[in-house]
């Protein structure tokens, strides 16, 4: 029985360095990656896998004969891309800093959101609320993102990968506003 072990995010790892199912041997295995959310690429749909010598193999037949080839232009693109770490170096910080600010945002806000040990999102949670619960009660004061219902029961999910850095800039900013007019009218009364 083969295994694919998915190491598309392995480059946000934030407890200790990378790891690889392929540190263990490659028979049977599969490590997949991508350059999606590495290199911010996710519209070349590209990356590779590498492993066992005999899946690799079958694999290289099954994408020639069945039509999946890359395109040029895309191959030497994503070869660039691999072949560079700083600009994962500057996206990996990116993330950081964006977990970091929303974490705080929400834990400030009374939700459990603490740093993960690798990814680009934050599992959130709430005593009292399930996911779909706090991920109302988190849009009602201007952050939306995903319950995380489907994923993990009883948790929210908010990703750093997500929109454009100014709206989530305006999502932490809107929790820390919120906190403050909760604070101010609590102690006007």
């Amino acid at each position: 029985m083969p295994v694919a072990s998915d190491e598309c995010y392995a480059e946000f790892t934030w407890a200790g360095a990378p790891r690889s199912i392929l540190e263990h041997g490659s028979a049977g295995v599969l490590a997949v990656h991508s350059c999606s959310k590495r290199s911010n690429l996710a519209g070349m749909r590209a990356g590779f896998y590498a492993g066992d010598e005999e899946l690799v193999g079958y694999l290289k037949l099954v994408r020639q004969h069945a039509g999946f080839m890359v395109p040029a232009p895309v191959q030497a693109a994503v070869a660039v891309a691999f072949d560079d770490d700083e600009h994962v170096n500057v996206q990996r910080e990116r993330y950081r800093d964006r977990l970091t600010q929303m974490s705080g945002a929400l834990q400030d806000f009374g939700v459990e959101a603490p740093m993960p040990e690798g990814a680009f999102y934050l599992w959130c949670s709430k005593e009292g609320l399930d996911g779909w619960q706090l991920a109302s009660e988190i849009a009602e004061r201007g952050a939306r993102d995903q319950p995380g219902r489907t994923l993990r029961r009883g948790w929210a999910r908010f990703r750093a990968a997500r929109g454009r850095p100014e709206r989530r800039t305006t999502r932490a900013g809107r929790l820390e506003t919120s906190r403050r007019l909760n604070l101010a009218s609590t102690m006007a009364t």
